[in-house]
């Protein structure tokens, strides 16, 4: 089975965003009252997991505007943000998705819906999964078959390469690292 990466294309026409939310700082790890790493939780089990409220904003020295099915984020954590319709393709596939609400606020002050929320299978390489076995980043890896229902539906704003295997990051040299 031949497998690809997805990831949003962060154009820089595109839409960037940048989670933040009650009591974030403006540099270093967000912790939350807790303790816990905010960032790393929303990566590994969502919003429900943190014990602050969180939200996204675009970023403050981008001026993007355009709106795609996979937003980039300048934090890069494992929690994607996906349109519904996005989120609609993949499930048609078989993935198993755990989806959950999400709050963006644009610069306007406007809130932006029709996104959601995404963590994909990390333990199995099921039709869409991890990047890493056990571990969440900022791609998707899909089958082949999903490659064609995505293009199939003109999902916009995907970076896409072919890559060897089902868990391509555990692979030595994918980073280029030798």
């Amino acid at each position: 089975m031949a497998w690809h990466t997805v990831t949003a294309a962060g154009a820089g026409r595109d839409l960037w965003l940048r989670v933040t939310g009650e009591d974030a700082p403006t540099y270093g790890r967000w912790r939350a009252p807790s303790g816990i790493d905010v960032e790393k939780a929303l990566g590994e089990a969502g919003p429900g997991s943190v014990d602050v409220a969180v939200w996204w904003v675009q970023e403050p020295e981008h001026y993007g505007k355009r709106l795609n099915d996979f937003l980039w984020q300048t934090s890069m954590i494992g929690l994607k943000l996906l349109s519904e319709r996005m989120v609609e393709v993949l499930r048609g596939c078989g993935a198993e998705l755990d989806v959950f609400d999400v709050e963006i606020r644009l610069r306007s002050g406007d809130r932006l819906g029709g996104y959601v929320g995404v963590l994909e299978e990390c333990n199995d390489p099921g039709p869409v999964h991890s990047l890493w076995r056990g571990r969440r980043s900022h791609n998707l890896v899909v089958s082949d078959e999903v490659l064609a229902a995505i293009k199939e539906a003109g999902l916009t704003g995907l970076r896409i390469e072919a890559v060897n295997g089902a868990f391509p990051g555990d692979q030595p040299g994918f980073f280029g690292e030798d």
